[in-house]
């Protein structure tokens, strides 16, 4: 039975924070699983170099949907909590912004140096432009949708919106099967996500509609200062995380072709899971916070503690079977197991920058979110276009690029917490009622 806490308008309910966090958890580690399972098939049906151009259509559909989310997902959850019967309006108006400017950013993305290996992999031409600008928005509202059910307190529906959507593309690479081209290969990504865009999207609007109607008169929503106050710095800080995610593969792909950029994606792959999973999980904090955020220290230090115990073992049993797993993929892969050892040992230092900043995006800290995102970010792309290859390894210097940069930043965050949280989170709860 859960245990109650009581919000800061003195009510008790149950603690809803491991709950909100192990389903957002799950449901990014589904998504995760069930893409690096069709990178496996991918690789093991199609050359590297066709890899390389899925990989780099895929990252860059990801990054367009990334940086047109504005980080709307943590936001409705800390505001559709207190929404009233204005929840449905804030979704619907939430979706409908971020789907709009995925799909004007989508086609001046491929209008930049570099971008032809999208539109090549996708067919070339207008039909090309156009697959790419369906594929970024569909993720674009699939990616929103996931923060709206946890919001609206159904967050294992996300779990079952991944499991539909990575059995789907898992069942339709099976069917495409060896020699498929790389045109083919990518409706196993798209088909999926459009069709699961519409259906959860119907679904978000139905039970949003619902509680709205349930709800007491009235509602606590944000004045517009104070939205733009935090979707603002926030977002530059999302959008960081996004370039990190995405472009530093497309980097790669770019620089040096896509058979090098194929192999270091799936290496990359390794890093971009840990990280979305440990940061979907820390996202919770913001829903949990906003139920009650007086006891906003206590939180913190639960999920520093879950976090560790969840995902330092599967960093420590990677590094020891990296070998074997990058076998899985076929024996071209086998050959960056120390720089696979080595993002692993980033990403380990990752956890501590990925826990830091969910805290301060969930105290409202929207500047002290995204200053550290935005150095992180900066400084791995700016390194990665300078970079020499160490001992003509691309991977393995990439690899390097990132365990200094993370050691540094999270090195930096640790010391400067403390202050930060004592200065920031009592604006946010009412005198005397802080626990730090």
């Amino acid at each position: 039975m859960p245990r109650l806490v009581s919000d800061a308008d003195g009510a008790s309910r149950p603690d809803r924070s491991w709950s909100d966090g192990l389903a957002l958890s799950i449901s990014a580690a589904l998504s995760a699983g069930a893409g690096m399972l069709s990178w496996v098939l991918a690789a093991r049906f199609v050359s590297p170099t066709t890899v390389g151009e899925v990989s780099a259509f895929v990252s860059a559909f990801l990054l367009v949907a990334g940086l047109t989310e504005f980080n709307l997902g943590v936001a409705l959850m800390r505001w559709v909590p207190t929404g009233g019967r204005r929840v449905a309006t804030l979704v619907g108006r939430s979706l409908l912004g971020a789907t709009i400017a995925t799909a004007i950013v989508a086609p001046l993305y491929l209008l930049l140096p570099g971008t032809e290996v999208i539109r090549q992999a996708a067919g070339g031409g207008a039909p090309a432009v156009a697959v790419f600008v369906l594929a970024a928005v569909g993720w674009s509202a699939l990616h929103l949708l996931d923060f709206i059910m946890v919001a609206v307190d159904k967050p294992w529906w996300s779990v079952a919106r991944n499991l539909l959507l990575g059995g789907s593309r898992i069942t339709i690479l099976l069917l495409l099967g060896a020699g498929a081209d790389a045109t083919a290969l990518l409706w196993a990504w798209v088909g999926p996500i459009v069709a699961c865009a519409v259906v959860f999207g119907i679904a978000a609007v139905v039970v949003t509609v619902r509680q709205g109607r349930a709800a007491a008169e009235g509602s606590n929503l944000p004045a517009r200062r104070e939205v733009v106050g935090f979707l603002g710095p926030t977002w530059v800080g999302s959008l960081a995380l996004a370039l990190l995610y995405h472009q530093v593969p497309l980097l790669i792909t770019f620089r040096f072709g896509p058979d090098v950029g194929g192999r270091f994606f799936i290496v990359w792959q390794a890093v971009a899971v840990i990280d979305i999973v440990a940061t979907y999980f820390v996202s919770s904090l913001s829903s949990t916070v906003a139920r009650n955020p007086g006891r906003v220290v206590t939180q913190a230090r639960c999920a520093l503690r879950r976090l560790l115990a969840l995902f330092l073992p599967a960093l420590a049993i990677g590094a020891v079977f990296a070998e074997p797993l990058l076998g899985i993929f076929g024996p071209q892969y086998v050959e960056l197991t120390s720089a696979l050892r080595i993002l692993l040992a980033g990403a380990a230092a990752r956890l501590i920058v990925v826990h830091v900043l969910g805290v301060r995006q969930a105290i409202g800290d929207a500047t002290g979110f995204a200053r550290p995102h935005i150095a992180v970010a900066a400084a791995t792309l700016a390194a990665l276009a300078v970079v020499p290859t160490v001992a003509g390894n691309v991977a393995l210097s990439a690899a390097w690029v990132f365990v200094g940069v993370h050691i540094v930043a999270a090195a930096t965050l640790l010391s400067t917490q403390p202050a930060r949280v004592r200065t920031i989170a009592p604006q946010q709860v009412p005198k005397g009622q802080l626990d730090a």
